[in-house]
């Protein structure tokens, strides 16, 4: 298992679209925070199942895409 550093970018970004969901349906909000952090678990356990980010280019730094 691999270790996931959170940047503060990305922290901020994950209470956003919370917050931003939430104002229309918690239900909604909580289950888009829900299928990001079950990505997020999944990349932990399989590091190499995200994709390398095309505009870093570092085989250590990856992205899972989830929904739009």
């Amino acid at each position: 298992m691999v270790e996931i550093i959170w940047s503060k970018q990305a922290t901020d970004d994950l209470h956003h679209i919370f917050t931003y969901y939430l104002e229309d349906s918690p239900h909604y909000a909580k289950s888009t925070v829900d299928k990001l952090m079950s990505a997020i678990q999944r990349l932990e356990l399989f590091p190499l199942s995200g994709r390398i980010v095309p505009e870093i280019g570092k085989k250590q730094i990856r992205e899972i895409l989830v929904g739009n």
